[in-house]
């Protein structure tokens, strides 16, 4: 199935089977995609938050294995309890987007499980992305401002180009700030790539770049 150039609004896609459907330059406004099978299902240039909305798209236990979005806006989606094993999210805003409970992983046995993922180029500021795992995925050139890491592992992953903020709104305490910061960041990202790292710190103009 492909669909091109169709506006969609308040459509209910729960537990429909669109695996391997591809959307290109649709627009998705207050839908429900909860419990639906979006397996390999591609999506294209699509807006899933109307302009104005505070709330974006549900994909609530969503089935979302080897799903492809490529410049999507998929701003305070709701990711959570998703089965994300395999997504690829490509140059996508995903501001606010709530990724907790969701897999990326591969379960073999309760204490083996391999993970993948292909987020690149994306805009993650302020998404929650609380106790994920994330090891060994491919997680490049994204902006991760205000996320939310507390207890998320990316162990061995690809983070080249990565770009943290941290709000200077309080100078007198930016050094203690930086310094927690930075041994935070060292034991989230052990044995990480890491390549064109930026810390940024209040502006665009100080900022630590390795």
């Amino acid at each position: 199935m492909h669909v091109a150039k169709k506006q969609f609004d308040g459509d209910v896609f729960s537990h429909q089977d669109l695996s391997e459907a591809t959307f290109e330059q649709c627009q998705f406004y207050r839908c429900d995609f909860s419990r639906a099978n979006l397996t390999d299902a591609c999506f294209i240039d699509c807006s899933f938050i109307e302009a104005g909305e505070t709330d974006g798209c549900s994909f609530a236990y969503t089935k979302l294995k080897d799903a492809s979005f490529k410049g999507c806006n998929l701003a305070m989606a709701n990711f959570r309890n998703a089965q994300c094993f395999g997504i690829e999210l490509h140059q996508c805003n995903l501001k606010g987007a709530d990724f907790h409970y969701a897999s990326f992983a591969n379960y073999i046995t309760h204490n083996s499980f391999f993970c993948s993922a292909f987020i690149s180029g994306c805009d993650l500021s302020y998404a929650n992305l609380e106790s994920m795992m994330l090891e060994k995925c491919e997680l490049f050139e994204n902006r991760w401002r205000g996320a939310n890491l507390i207890g998320v592992s990316f162990k061995g992953s690809d983070l080249s180009v990565v770009n943290f903020q941290v709000s200077n709104g309080n100078k007198r305490y930016l050094t203690k700030l930086t310094y927690a910061m930075l041994i935070l960041i060292t034991l989230m990202f052990a044995e990480c790539l890491w390549k064109g790292f930026k810390f940024v710190i209040g502006s665009k103009n100080n900022y630590w770049e390795i």
